[in-house]
């Protein structure tokens, strides 16, 4: 009952890994929906990794990571990595991305230690732990919905899970931003220089060796939709 649409989506995935290979290029895999079901990769269309509410319905991202079993969760990014590293012997996936933006998450600190120490836990029972990195946040680093912005968010977060967040990457809409005029509401006005830098240093400085990733750039996020090009 597998869709043949699905065929041609591993298909086409795999020669994209083929070509980046061959071009020794590092690759880091997102996993940024939540399981795909309107295309029908789980049987009858259903994720069999998402909770649901008291009426059965299946409860989306929003702002709790709403999975029914976070082992099982956990073991399933094993396994394709496991898969695609092992198995496949493709040397260019370097890790993956597990959620997008998961400052919004509640408790997310929290969360995202838990998350972060399971990965670890499956990819080592694997024996991968070392081949794979885990990138973590994805986000606005010092900044989460639970308690707002830190300053020493890395610094807090690599006490307890430290050992599983192999780089850091951040969202950074300010990074392209020149000097112009204020749009609506959003004062976006400032240089590359005046929002961003100051914000990678500190973050640098917390992360020590590890990679920082700009993960996000970009102005999309603030405009209002009546421009030229509509964006």
């Amino acid at each position: 009952g597998f869709p043949a649409l699905n065929y041609a989506y591993l298909d086409a995935f795999y020669r994209l890994l083929d070509h980046f290979e061959e071009r020794g290029l590092f690759v880091i895999l997102a996993n940024w929906d939540n399981g795909s079901e309107a295309l029908g990769f789980c049987p009858d269309k259903k994720n069999w990794l998402a909770s649901v509410d008291a009426s059965g319905n299946q409860l989306g991202r929003g702002n709790s990571l709403n999975v029914k079993d976070l082992d099982e969760y956990a073991e399933t990014f094993a396994a394709i990595m496991y898969h695609l590293v092992e198995e496949k012997g493709y040397s260019c996936v370097k890790g993956f991305s597990f959620y997008n933006e998961p400052e919004n998450l509640s408790k997310a600190p929290t969360v995202l230690a838990e998350v972060y120490n399971k990965f670890g836990e499956h990819l080592e029972r694997l024996d991968i732990r070392d081949e794979v990195m885990i990138q973590a946040f994805d986000g606005s680093i010092t900044w989460m919905a639970v308690d707002g912005g830190k300053a020493d968010r890395i610094t807090q977060m690599e006490k307890t899970c430290g050992d599983n967040m192999d780089l850091y990457s951040l969202h950074w809409y300010h990074s392209t931003i020149e000097s112009g005029e204020k749009v609506g509401e959003n004062d976006v006005r400032g240089t590359v220089s005046g929002h961003l830098v100051p914000e990678v240093e500190r973050l640098v400085e917390q992360a020590g060796d590890k990679p920082l990733v700009l993960g996000e750039l970009g102005t999309f996020a603030f405009q209002q939709g009546d421009g030229p090009d509509g964006r």
